[in-house]
């Protein structure tokens, strides 16, 4: 039943709109737990951590259920969602949803940045990827309507 539930949560998350209906207050005090890996406000500074700040909160729901569910694997993340509610979910939607991205910088003339700008707004016919843009906006802000994340 409670595998159900959350797969209707994750069904709905995915037609989210811009704003979550959790509590972002309630999603703060959540957020303690979370900030050892991604940061406190979701500025996760290391690469290996995904950024939650300003993600749409669809997709961050979809994806702790996905986690929740065992859709996705990782034993870390397994254990931190395994005792959260819908509403707790919710709530750290809200809040990461709400806070202020910050940027990673590089520097702007390196060839690995130009490689990444091309592949992000043409892809690579050659090997067969696509234009990141063409999912996740020319922005890079993302998708918020299949929950393609920025």
């Amino acid at each position: 039943m409670q595998r159900r539930i959350l797969i209707a949560l994750m069904l709905a998350a995915a037609a989210g709109g811009a704003q979550a209906a959790g509590d972002p207050e309630a999603g703060a005090a959540k957020a303690a737990v979370c900030a050892g890996c991604h940061g406190a406000d979701g500025n996760s500074v290391a690469p290996m951590f995904p950024k939650l700040a300003a993600q749409h909160p669809g997709y961050l729901v979809k994806q702790l259920v996905a986690f929740k569910v065992g859709e996705r694997q990782n034993q870390t993340m397994a254990g931190f969602v395994a005792g959260l509610s819908e509403q707790d979910m919710q709530a750290l939607a809200a809040y990461f949803s709400r806070q202020e991205l910050a940027p990673a910088e590089t520097d702007a003339g390196s060839d690995t940045l130009q490689r990444g700008r091309q592949l992000y707004m043409g892809g690579d016919r050659y090997k067969d990827i696509p234009a990141c843009a063409s999912c996740h906006s020319p922005t890079g802000s993302g998708n918020n309507g299949f929950n393609a994340p920025a």
